[in-house]
C-alpha cells in the first residue's frame, strides 16, 4: 500500500488526463479541502443545504446508494480534531479520513468527493464504528508529517504508473488469486 502514501502529483499533461476545465481544476488543494470541510460541517448540522452540492449529486454510504441527508448525515453529532485530506486538483477529487462522532460515540469517516465547478457531484463514504481507532486518530490530532512531505520530482512516479499499481492491487483483491501485486 505504498501507493496510498504518495501525495498528490503536480498536474501533468498526458493524453489520458482530462482537461483542467473538465475536471474543475480551478479548485486547488485549499479549495478542495475547504469544500470538504463545508461538507463535514453540513453533515453535523444535518443540513445538506449548507454544503456546496450539485442538484444531481450522487451519494452513497457503505456502498449503498442513498439520498443526501441519510445515514451518518442524520446521526453525526460532531467532528473530531483529526482530518487527513487527499486532494487531486487535476481531477477535482478529494478524500478525507476524519473522526466523526455519531450520537457522541467516535467513529472513522472515510469519504471521497468529486468536485466540478466548485460543487460536489459525487460523495461516497464509509463509516467505521471503531472507538479504538478513532481514539488513536484523536490522540495523534493530525496526520504524521511524513504523509504531507512532498516527494522530490525526480523520485515521483507518473500518474499512469500509480494508477496501474492501484489497479493491479484491486485486481488481485477482487480475484483473490495473489497475481498482479
Amino acid at each position: 500500500a505504498i501507493v496510498a502514501s504518495v501525495p498528490p502529483l503536480p498536474a501533468q499533461a498526458t493524453s489520458s488526463s482530462p482537461s483542467p476545465k473538465s475536471a474543475g481544476a480551478a479548485c486547488d488543494r485549499a479549495c478542495l479541502e475547504a469544500i470538504t470541510t463545508k461538507y463535514l460541517e453540513a453533515m453535523v448540522a444535518h443540513d445538506p443545504s449548507r454544503a456546496p452540492l450539485a442538484a444531481n449529486v450522487k451519494y452513497s454510504q457503505d456502498n449503498v446508494p442513498l439520498q443526501i441527508g441519510d445515514a451518518i448525515w442524520a446521526t453525526a453529532s460532531s467532528i473530531g480534531t483529526y482530518r487527513h485530506f487527499f486532494a487531486d486538483p487535476e481531477r477535482g477529487d478529494v478524500g478525507v479520513i476524519a473522526v466523526v462522532y455519531e450520537n457522541g460515540v467516535a467513529g472513522i469517516l472515510i469519504a471521497r468527493l468529486k468536485v466540478e465547478n466548485h460543487l460536489i457531484t459525487e460523495a461516497e463514504q464509509f463509516f467505521a464504528h471503531d472507538p479504538n481507532g478513532s481514539a488513536a486518530y484523536e490522540k495523534a490530532g493530525k496526520p504524521n508529517p511524513l504523509w504531507l512531505k512532498p516527494i522530490p520530482p525526480e523520485l515521483r512516479q507518473t500518474r499512469e504508473a500509480l494508477e496501474q499499481a492501484a489497479y493491479m492491487y484491486y485486481e488481485a483483491i477482487s480475484k483473490n488469486d495473489g497475481r498482479g501485486i
